[in-house]
């Protein structure tokens, strides 16, 4: 695991970290300005110098022995880039610096699971392989996650997201105001989601304000966490919980909540904090033309009449289902972890 801080301030040549900005850099003429078994400082022309932290450090008639658990990047005796965290040989390191190979470097340090924070400007942070977290904080930045599970943080600015393979979360948790982040379109707007592209993102993390997020057509995760929130699954097997507040789960098509095993989740619905189920973009009714509202039978069984909305409980789970063209066979399914004793005005019809 590695662990990337980019300074705050400063970023390589005061515009933001990047692999590509690092191997612009001009690292000529190396001399060596302190050496111990546990710590290496270069300098190189031009006011660069690199500090590499780690254990048995030695040269010898075969190279550079030792393990680098630490790199510092400094632009006129100043930090720009500090990487740590990573546990690698030495020789990597320094026949990396040598040759100017910072692309491979980077695929050799942050192949696994890591923590990246960037700058207040623009930076480029590159997941790569393993379960990475990404923070861009300040600026337009671009996170991109690789291979693996990642959690990516734009942070203020607008910024690029793609979460690469695996399953990947775009969270917008540190920010008080209100999102809206949309996976169908890849976009987002408000807070700091204002600006941002998504790209391969299946979940969505809210902020501490209203949110209005939204998934796509695959399986995804949606937390609202506080504010009124307004969450829609938009198909695929969805798993939502709205958090603290009056949360509104959407459904706009029954395509968007499959029968059976594929049922779209909701976790924590209730109904004392104002939460409701919205049925009204469906059409409950395909037998009488326009936009018909379901008609709530309770948990009693179907009869035959289109548009009718009912419930049952198992298994401390209660599945919600509809019927649009009176066959008496369900046309949708929405189970909620618990058991509900659901009414009427738990829904919008």
């Amino acid at each position: 695991m590695a662990n990337l801080v980019v300074n705050a301030t400063s970023g390589i040549n005061g515009a933001g970290f990047s692999i590509a900005a690092m191997a612009a850099l001009d690292f000529d003429n190396p001399q060596i300005a302190s050496f111990t078994t546990t710590f290496v400082k270069v300098n190189f022309d031009g006011g660069l110098s690199i500090e590499l932290t780690g254990t048995g450090f030695g040269f010898d008639f075969s190279g550079v022995t030792g393990t680098a658990t630490k790199l510092v990047l400094l632009q006129g005796g100043s930090p720009a880039v500090t990487l740590s965290g990573f546990s690698i040989a030495a020789s990597t390191v320094y026949n990396a610096v040598q040759a100017g190979d910072y692309v491979g470097l980077a695929g050799i340090i942050f192949g696994g699971a890591d923590t990246m924070s960037g700058s207040q400007k623009v930076d480029t942070l590159l997941g790569l392989g393993g379960d990475d977290t990404l923070s861009g904080l300040g600026g337009n930045d671009s996170l991109q996650g690789g291979d693996g599970n990642d959690v990516l943080r734009g942070g203020a600015g607008g910024d690029q997201l793609n979460g690469g393979n695996g399953t990947d979360t775009a969270t917008y948790f540190e920010t008080s105001g209100g999102v809206t982040a949309n996976l169908t379109t890849g976009t987002g707007t408000g807070g700091f989601a204002l600006g941002d592209t998504l790209i391969s993102i299946e979940n969505l993390s809210g902020s501490q304000g209203n949110d209005s997020l939204t998934g796509s057509t695959g399986a995804n995760t949606l937390q609202g966490w506080n504010g009124n929130d307004v969450l829609t699954g938009a198909g695929g097997k969805d798993t939502l919980t709205g958090g603290i507040g009056a949360d509104r789960f959407v459904y706009a098509a029954t395509a968007h909540s499959a029968v059976g095993a594929n049922a779209d989740r909701i976790t924590d619905f209730n109904r004392a904090q104002g939460d409701k189920i919205d049925l009204a973009a469906i059409d409950a009714s395909t037998t009488v033309a326009g936009n018909q509202a379901f008609t709530f039978i309770g948990s009693g069984l179907y009869t035959g009449i289109a548009g009718q909305l009912r419930y049952a409980t198992s298994g401390g789970v209660t599945t919600i289902a509809g019927d649009i063209n009176g066959d008496k066979v369900s046309d949708f399914h929405i189970q909620l972890t618990g058991t509900i004793a659901l009414i009427g005005t738990d829904f919008v019809l």
